[in-house]
């Protein structure tokens, strides 16, 4: 056959970790995605993209259409913080288990540690700081560990 195939079969293997099939997204949507806390946070990002993808009948994710999906997580997780919304029913409507210890309250850890990408520094905390308080790095930068 003289068409090459490899971008074909390249393209349709673009998903990000935990990504459904249905979808494909560019190299940098999934950079921008991989920049939120692994885990949790992550997990509740990518529903949330393809969630949105889904209503507005797109099977492609851009870096776009995830800038717009991160900016309603932005509000929603505003919203849990200050109790409007319950975490354990955000987490139902996007497709993530959050798991009750001890006949506790099911909640996700809210102590993390993150560590920065760019040079390793570690710190505790729920969410990352706007910057490394070491090298300067944006908060984008720092992985759930």
């Amino acid at each position: 056959c003289p068409i090459d195939h490899s971008a074909f079969q390249k393209a349709g293997a673009n998903v990000p970790e935990g990504g459904s099939k249905e979808f494909t997204w560019t190299d940098d949507a999934i950079q921008r995605l991989e920049r939120a806390p692994k885990g949790f946070m992550r997990n509740i990002s990518r529903n949330m993209t393809e969630k949105l993808a889904r209503e507005r009948s797109t099977t492609h994710i851009d870096l776009a259409l995830v800038e717009d999906s991160l900016t309603g997580a932005r509000t929603t997780m505003e919203e849990v913080i200050t109790g409007k919304v319950s975490i354990a029913d955000l987490a139902r409507d996007t497709g993530e288990r959050i798991e009750a210890e001890n006949g506790e309250a099911p909640h996700p850890p809210m102590t993390v540690t993150m560590v920065c990408t760019t040079c390793g520094e570690e710190l505790q905390g729920v969410q990352p700081p706007e910057e490394c308080p070491v090298c300067g790095a944006p908060g984008e930068d720092f992985e759930q560990r």
